[in-house]
């Protein structure tokens, strides 16, 4: 049975060689037998001028092990293969100048096409240069200059105080009777600003004369500014005895009253004459104020109160003057007293004493005052 089997694998092998390759064959194989071909490479390194790796022992010659690059360690290659000799690279440096600011320097960086680069040529920082503009100054701001560089930097320095306002009187005008006016007011005369702003004066008004000025039918009061205005404008009014509150009366021939108004202490005499018709007055005859006549009245002063005179004028007015002190209580020289005391009495009738005290005996038990102890061992 096993002949059999031999036989019959060998004819299959035998025909797949005529039709595959020989992977072909192994991977048949080994599908039928279970088993993968490996394979086997030379220890010794195969290269050429860029590449080295192993190459297969087996009957597969195209498989390789181990493909690179040539990577040199101190000129040569794992392989054995030496680094081949190159030219020495001459540097070709193109220039890129880098011009100086007023703050950094300039410079020029050189530039090999192989990388390398450097830095040289170094130009100094050209510093600032500065334009000055100035902004003079006013009456309410100070001025100053801006000093600005071409680079853009700027700052302000100078500065000079602000001028202040020049004072100018802004001339008003006075009101009239019709129109208003305007008081002072003040500007700067140099930039125009209202310092003290004009007000308006209200127009005044027409002004008026207190007496009359009438014609035969109308009376008026005229206006003291010369326009041509009247007040209280109107026709006489004769109906109070023919005499018109103007003063205008028809013409005719007065028949005067005379009242007299006497002079008293403080106010001056005069007479009133009145015509009986139409009853026109007027006042004349003026007497000087009498002035007081006074009448005086003494009183005496007293223990307690002071005296004065009272002038009286025979109109009421009174004034006092003329005052004289209080006299004092008088005392008698003589003594009062009684089994205790002694004392002077006042001769003004008034209940006080003068000298109040306890008697005080001499030998005989008399006291100065007359009272005489007639009971000394009492």
């Amino acid at each position: 049975m096993k002949r059999k089997i031999l036989a019959l694998l060998l004819v299959v092998v035998l025909s797949i060689a005529v039709l595959s390759s020989c992977e072909q064959l192994e991977d048949i194989l080994g599908g039928i037998t279970g088993t993968e071909h490996t394979h086997e490479f030379s220890a010794e390194w195969s290269k050429n001028e860029t590449h080295h790796w192993h190459e297969a022992t087996c009957e597969h010659t195209d498989e390789k092990s181990d493909e690179a690059e040539h990577s040199y360690v101190d000129g040569v290659c794992v392989c054995g293969a030496e680094e081949p000799t190159v030219a020495p690279h001459e540097h070709d440096y193109e220039a890129v100048v880098t011009a100086p600011t007023c703050t950094t320097a300039g410079f020029t960086t050189y530039f090999c096409v192989c990388g390398d680069t450097y830095v040289g040529n170094e130009v100094a920082a050209l510093g600032h240069s500065y334009e000055s503009s100035v902004t003079a100054p006013t009456c309410t701001t100070a001025g100053y200059t801006t000093y600005t560089c071409a680079c853009g930097d700027t700052y302000v320095g100078d500065e000079v105080a602000a001028l202040g306002h020049t004072n100018e009187t802004v001339p008003g005008y006075a009101a009239t009777c019709t129109e208003a006016g305007l008081t002072d007011g003040v500007k700067c005369s140099v930039c125009g600003e209202t310092l003290t702003a004009q007000e308006a004066i209200p127009a005044t008004g027409h002004k008026f004369a207190t007496e009359w000025k009438f014609d035969g039918d109308y009376h008026w009061h005229a206006a003291l500014c010369g326009h041509d205005e009247k007040s209280e404008y109107g026709a006489h009014d004769l109906s109070n005895g023919g005499v018109c509150v103007c003063g205008y009366a028809p013409a005719h021939e007065h028949s005067y009253e005379a009242a007299v108004t006497a002079p008293t202490c403080t106010e001056a005499g005069y007479t009133t004459y009145t015509c009986a018709e139409c009853g026109h007055s007027y006042v004349s005859d003026n007497v000087d104020a009498l002035g007081h006549t006074y009448v005086p009245a003494v009183t005496a002063p007293t223990c307690t109160e002071a005296g004065y005179t009272t002038y009286t004028c025979a109109c009421g007015d009174s004034y006092v003057a003329d005052e004289v002190a209080a006299l004092g209580h008088l005392f008698a020289e003589t003594w009062l007293y009684d089994d205790v005391n002694h004392w002077h009495p006042a001769l003004c009738g008034h209940d006080v004493v003068d000298g109040l005290a306890a008697h005080v005996h001499d030998e005989n038990y008399a006291c100065e005052c007359g009272f005489v102890d007639s009971t000394p061992n009492g």
